[in-house]
């Protein structure tokens, strides 16, 4: 079986999947960066106390395929290996306590955004109807298409596609703020907590 190869770029939180077999990977896996490489981010491990302990059972959750280099988390995954990406990202997420989990959830929140409603059991608690959910899957379809070009398209230059990517993931932010009713926005505001300080680019 093919291996599923991910470079998740923390400083843009880019999920970049290559070479997926011969599909192109579900339009939330190119959007929607998952909380748990959030957590891999240094000024985010340090705000939530992630201890050596704590970030050496992450890794192992991913069967030994997380190899973080400063600012790059690269992840492999065998076809062979019997766990899927979710259940690796579930497993690690349960390392964390309910402290972590809070706080990490609402630092992911004010990166992600609209975006947040890709994943199903926030897009329940937000209140995201059917007829919304249709209406952002056809968005993250279609950008999603666009990622994947650039990615076929990118010569190796993986930084120059990852500020294309964000240009794209902008785009699709947008128009998933214009389906959310006010009311949607308002909770969605309060779930993000105390505001982070974010990296500086460069």
């Amino acid at each position: 079986m093919n291996n599923l190869r991910l470079i998740v770029t923390i400083t843009t939180l880019v999920s970049a999947a290559l070479g997926y077999g011969q599909g192109m990977p579900p339009a939330k896996d190119l959007l929607l960066a998952r909380q748990v490489f959030t957590a891999l981010r240094p000024n985010v491990s340090k705000e939530l106390k992630v201890t050596d302990s704590q970030m050496k059972r992450i890794e192992e959750a991913f069967n030994g395929g997380l190899h973080v280099e400063g600012d790059k988390v690269m992840l492999t995954i065998s076809g062979g290996s019997g766990d899927s990406l979710d259940e690796m990202a579930a497993q690690a997420l349960k390392v964390l306590d309910g402290g972590q989990t809070a706080r990490l959830k609402e630092i992911w929140l004010q990166e992600q955004g609209s975006l947040a409603i890709l994943e199903p059991a926030f897009a329940k608690q937000l209140g995201i109807t059917k007829e919304q959910t249709a209406q952002a899957d056809k968005i993250a379809e279609s950008i999603a298409a666009k990622i994947m070009d650039l990615f076929q398209d990118m010569s190796g230059d993986h930084e120059a596609a990852a500020k294309k990517v964000n240009a794209l993931r902008d785009d699709a932010r947008k128009q998933f703020d214009a389906i959310l009713t006010a009311d949607q926005k308002k909770s969605l505001e309060t779930m993000k907590g105390k505001p982070f300080k974010q990296d500086k680019p460069g």
